[in-house]
């Protein structure tokens, strides 16, 4: 009981400076909610109108829309080195290269037979003719020659020689010391292009599992606005048919793994557009699901409608995101394909929100017009879904500041949705609602709105149901189990305990991103993957050291550090280096010249140059650098080293790696400043792994602080805020926990769905943080009717979002799958926190009302704090007191011949209601003219019976106001607030009544018990009152809620 007293007392204190900021905030807001609310539900048609007006003028931007998928766009954090150094290698040393590659598996592939299938296959490809595009027109030349690698090429792709090869032949080939290609004349290394090799005791190659083809093709891609990615039209052709080739089962070979960079965007696209039906499927689902939830089985009360009108709201909240985001030039990525889950998720959650309010109106206010019961429904609703609005706003608002181009966009396009969508919500889904409870009140159709019911139509069975199960389960089921102390122990205990595990989940998520994951999971792109992986381990991904700003002859010191501590560093596999074979080519060549000096070099840099033109020019050692030169009037301006990476594990290893290459450039000791860089393809992608956790940390403390902040302004108490907060951390570390048990790992996508989760994750507690806020009564009460008002609606809405999203567990897209991941961890958890964990610590230390919450609260508590003023009396028994127990009751209205003539209040006392006096000694139910009296029970109760004590024993007054000039009694008035009407109800009163009166009376017959006794006797009276309590309870939840 002295929780109850502290709630009330606490809510009748001088408001503190925040509470009056919250009282001015909530009122303004509850003022501008319900003008406009009316306004809305007056004219509807108008407001639709308007709605589709502004969502059709910002469309008008999308003339503006560009869909970006390079890599270097989308990834690469803005302001890195790598992104730099792209620039410039594309400028001077542009990659106009690209190839398709063969894996040759077999359980020998040094056999004839399996070289013969080889030369097929390179035949088939040098014959490809897609639309006048041949091998000739696009393959990349060296010397005249196209370039394509194999081991066909030690036989100079020779169709005589390679078909009368025996296996001794090709092993004899195969383990020849210090092999040339005699097509290209360079070294070959003839490991690089087998895998799984098996030597015999003398160390000579017997066998091998696989081995490579490679076919070099000129890269001429450019970027193409349409499509957002660099394309090549003659290239993507001729890649297309070595696809089909390499897809064709072939004779004597057990399997070939096809790769090209066509295949791989096309795998990628597909994995993301194959899944676009998903989303299709899954806004039916919705709409289906809104249908059932909001609308009853009945021919004129279904909801269909409505629920269209909530999906048509997404739509045009989509609609706007796209083209206001185009018109402020932001691109359309891959990532964005997850924009309408996730604004379908947010925006079924505030219709269900507004709905929730208007079906929470008292009957009182459903009389009232329409447009009247939208403010007010809206009155409520708009603060509610105005807080999670703006959290989720500013919560992407702050990802947009992010350095990663793919993730800033996304936010922009979610902060810009969201903010729509919420306007949209308060004004298109309104009107629809609004529409639709026209169309319910003139009794029309569900389906067809033309068709018009008689009024006493038949109505099933299950839809009778004014209240529904889910509604009547949270009030009646799960408040009052949740509301038991055992049960709090447990859920807190319980949430402890999940922090605990997730915490150690979260210091254990790795980092970890790699490209291959966007393909889908059955693509043949992963299975050559694995098979490069299996046989190749040692071939790790290519780089360049760029030489941009180096003196060749006075620097050589510094090009043979380089030489030497990339050679020996733990992370290359191997090195190519021009200068390095220039050095050994003037040692071996130049050793008798006179101009030959020390350091094998010349005695002046003109001869250095003049010795380097003829090594890169004439000798066929030398023209196998010519990619790697940039000349300029017989000099060297640009030059680069080409290396290779031992194979890598994580991206943690690859970071290290490039960071240890960039060091030791940095500290050769060259000359200028800038003199060298080093750069691979994957750098960028390594650069973004980099700052990715970063990023993480950055965009989630302070997308919380700024939603801890815009949750406190707008909820106005800080210690919900702190509570709605602690929730909404206590969800993120679990999501973070798990998604280390699930096998997912830091990276661009699931750092986005991370931010994502913040503004989801804030909606469940907030709108019962709020609701909480706005009741008045005990701590326990409080918590019970905020899951009775506003769980139905929040559990909605997070398993309509379940639903929005739950099908792409049939996704083979990666993006997709994160999405799933995450977000079904984040409603899970975050249904958990909201409506489980949080009124669980409301009702243990949750704060005193706002001081509005008294008008708003009345009708809810009035009954209960009557109670509360029983139990006080009990308590007071107990402690010795012999005051009298007050136990409130209904009134009475006593009427004969259809004339009310007399009101019997709860508290014993009586009301005369008619002119004439009526002889107070007359029983209820006849009068002295032998004229029937019906005696009516009201739900007003304002007052008890009182068992009476020794001084006042079954005395009854007869209370009667001041007459008017004519001498007569002046009317009273009944109390205007009787809900309790209808047979049901009645029923269920009367018998309450009875009980009533039976412990009251038991009570009486106890008062004189000897002063000992008194403690015992309350303890009984407390009890009997108790199962009165709950009784009537059945009569108060329908009344009030």
């Amino acid at each position: 009981m002295a929780t109850a007293k502290n709630s009330e007392s606490n809510g009748n204190a001088k408001p503190s400076c925040l509470q009056t900021c919250s009282n001015a905030i909530v009122t303004v807001l509850e003022s501008v909610f319900y003008r406009h609310g009316k306004l809305v539900g007056k004219y509807p048609w108008i407001t639709i109108l308007f709605s589709v007006l502004v969502a059709m003028g910002f469309a008008i931007g999308m003339l503006n829309f560009v869909e970006e998928n390079r890599r270097e766009k989308l990834w690469i954090p803005m302001g890195s080195q790598s992104i730099d150094n792209l620039y410039w290698v594309n400028e001077y040393f542009s990659n106009d290269i690209r190839f398709s590659q063969f894996i040759i598996e077999d359980r020998n592939v040094l056999r004839p037979a399996v070289l013969q299938a080889m030369l097929e296959l390179d035949k088939s490809v040098k014959s490809i003719n897609a639309s006048g595009v041949d091998w000739e027109t696009v393959c990349y030349k060296v010397a005249g020659q196209c370039l394509s690698n194999s081991l066909l090429e030690l036989w100079s792709f020779n169709e005589t020689v390679i078909v009368n090869l025996s296996t001794n032949d090709i092993l004899d080939m195969i383990n020849t010391g210090n092999l040339t290609s005699p097509v290209y004349y360079n070294q070959l290394d003839i490991e690089k292009l087998l895998g799984g090799i098996t030597r015999d005791g003398s160390d000579r190659i017997i066998s091998a599992r696989a081995t490579i083809m490679n076919f070099l093709l000129e890269d001429n891609r450019e970027y193409d606005p349409d499509s957002g990615d660099e394309v090549d039209p003659n290239g993507d052709a001729f890649e297309e048919k070595v696809l089909e080739i390499g897809k064709t089962e072939q004779t004597n070979i057990d399997s070939v793994f096809v790769f090209n960079i066509f295949g791989f965007g096309e795998e990628s696209s597909k994995s993301i557009q194959g899944d676009v039906s998903l989303l299709s499927a899954g806004y039916m689902l919705i709409i289906a699901y809104v249908a059932i939830m909001l609308g009853r089985f009945t021919v004129i009360e279904q909801k269909f409608y409505v629920a269209v009108g909530g999906v048509l709201c997404v739509g045009l909240s989509i609609l706007v995101a796209i083209g206001l985001s185009s018109a402020c030039g932001f691109f359309y990525g891959p990532v964005h394909t997850v924009l309408p889950f996730l604004l379908l998720g947010i925006g079924v959650d505030d219709m269900f929100v507004i709905v929730q309010a208007w079906s929470n109106l008292p009957e009182d206010a459903k009389k009232n017009p329409i447009h009247e019961r939208v403010g007010q429904a809206l009155r409520h609703a708009g603060v509610s879904i105005t807080v999670t609005s703006i959290t989720d706003f500013v919560a992407f608002g702050i990802g947009a500041s992010t350095i990663l181009p793919a993730l800033r966009s996304f936010c922009v396009y979610c902060a810009i949705g969201i903010f729509f969508l919420f306007f949209f919500s308060i004004t298109f889904f309104t009107a629809v609602l609004a529409i639709d409870q026209r169309r319910v009140e003139s009794k029309r159709n569900a389906c067809c709105c033309c068709y018009v019911h008689q009024a006493d139509f038949p109505r099933w069975r299950c839809g009778q149901d004014n209240k529904g199960l889910l509604a009547s389960c949270f009030r009646h089921g799960f408040a009052n189990g949740l509301m038991k102390l055992p049960v709090k122990i447990v859920v807190v205990i319980a949430a402890l305990a999940l922090l605990g595990v997730n915490i150690w989940g979260t210091i254990n998520l790795e980092q970890e991103f790699q490209f291959e994951w966007f393909l889908p999971e059955d693509s043949y792109v992963i299975d050559y993957l694995d098979a490069s992986d299996t046989y190749f381990p040692a071939s790790g991904l290519a780089g360049d050291v760029y030489l941009v700003d180096v003196d060749y002859y006075t620097e050589f010191q510094a090009l043979d550090d380089l030489y030497d501590q990339l050679e020996n560093n733990q992370y290359i596999f191997a090195i190519d280096s021009w200068y390095e074979d220039l050095r050994v080519w003037i040692r071996r060549q130049k050793n008798s010249d006179p101009a030959y000096g020390d350091n094998d070099l010349p005695v002046n840099e003109t001869v250095f140059f003049t010795w380097a033109l003829e090594f890169l020019q004439v000798t066929n050692e030398g023209r196998r650098h010519s990619d790697d030169i940039k000349l300029s009037q017989d000099n060297i301006t640009y030059s680069r080293i080409n290396f290779q990476f031992v194979s890598l594990e994580n991206s943690a290893i690859q970071i290290d790696a490039m960071q240890d290459i960039r060091k030791i450039i940095k500290n050769i000791g060259f000359t200028a400043e800038d003199a060298a860089f080093a750069y691979a393809e994957v750098f960028p992608t390594w650069d973004a792994n980099q700052v990715i956790k970063k990023e993480l940390y950055r965009n989630l403390g302070l997308a919380m602080a700024a939603v801890f902040l815009v949750t406190l302004i707008l909820i106005a108490n800080l210690w919900t805020s702190l509570l709605v907060f602690l929730c909404v951390i206590f969800t993120l570390v679990d999501v973070t926990g798990m998604m280390h048990f699930w096998g997912l790992t830091i990276d661009t996508v699931t750092t986005i769905n991370l931010i994502l989760a913040v503004g989801l994750a804030v909606d469940y507690s907030a709108h019962i943080g709020h609701t909480f806020m706005t009741l008045k009564g005990t701590r326990d009460r409080r918590a019970k009717y905020t899951l009775g008002a506003i769980g139905p609606a929040v559990f909605n809405g997070g398993f309509s979002t379940f639903l929005a999203f739950v099908l792409l567990i049939f996704s083979n897209s990666y993006i997709f799958k994160v999405f799933f991941k995450i977000f079904f961890l984040v409603v899970l958890f975050g249904l958990f926190h909201g409506l489980v964990f949080l009124p669980v610590m409301l009702s243990w230390i949750g704060p005193s009302p706002y001081l509005s919450a008294v008008d708003t609260a009345k009708e809810k508590d009035e009954d209960k704090m009557q109670l509360d003023s029983k139990e006080e009396g009990v308590a007071k028994a107990m402690e010795g007191y012999t005051n009298p127990i007050h136990i409130p009751r209904p009134n009475q209205v006593i009427v004969e011949n259809g004339e009310e003539v007399l009101v019997m209040k709860g508290d014993g006392t009586q009301v005369l209601c008619h002119d004439e006096e009526m002889n107070p000694n007359n029983a209820p139910g006849h009068n002295d003219s032998g004229k029937v009296i019906v005696v009516k029970e009201t739900d007003d109760r304002e007052g008890g019976i009182e068992a009476p004590n020794r001084e006042d024993k079954n005395e009854r007054k007869l209370v009667e106001e001041g007459k008017g000039n004519d001498g007569q009694t002046m009317q009273h008035k009944a109390d205007n607030n009787i809900y309790i009407n209808n047979e049901n109800l009645q029923e269920k009163s009367n018998s309450n009544e009875e009980m009533v009166h039976g412990k009251s009376k038991e009570i009486d017959e106890n008062v004189d018990v000897k002063t000992d006794d008194v403690e015992e006797r309350a303890e009984k009276n407390l009890e009997s009152v108790t199962q009165a309590e709950e009784n009537l309870n059945d009569c108060d939840e329908e009344v009030f809620l």
